[in-house]
């Protein structure tokens, strides 16, 4: 004997909560967003601080940094 179930109904106030679901992608999709940007950010700094290690950093004129034992190399050259 084959029962045909017929699909589950959820209540009004769930199934309110479960479609309410799609506000949120917005900031969902801003936060993967943001992380990129971290992520981007957090690689510059990794490599800025390498090349300082390594005494060979060459700081750029549109980075503020404080460093003082990196030599800077004029764009004009």
């Amino acid at each position: 004997m084959s029962q045909s179930r017929s699909p589950h109904k959820l209540p009004p106030l769930a199934n309110l909560i479960f479609l309410s679901r799609w506000l949120q992608l917005p900031l969902y999709l801003d936060l993967i967003l943001a992380q990129y940007v971290y992520v981007y950010h957090f690689w510059v700094e990794l490599v800025d601080l390498i090349c300082a290690a390594l005494g060979n950093c060459i700081l750029r004129p549109d980075h503020d940094h404080h460093t003082t034992n990196c030599r800077y190399e004029s764009p004009l050259k």
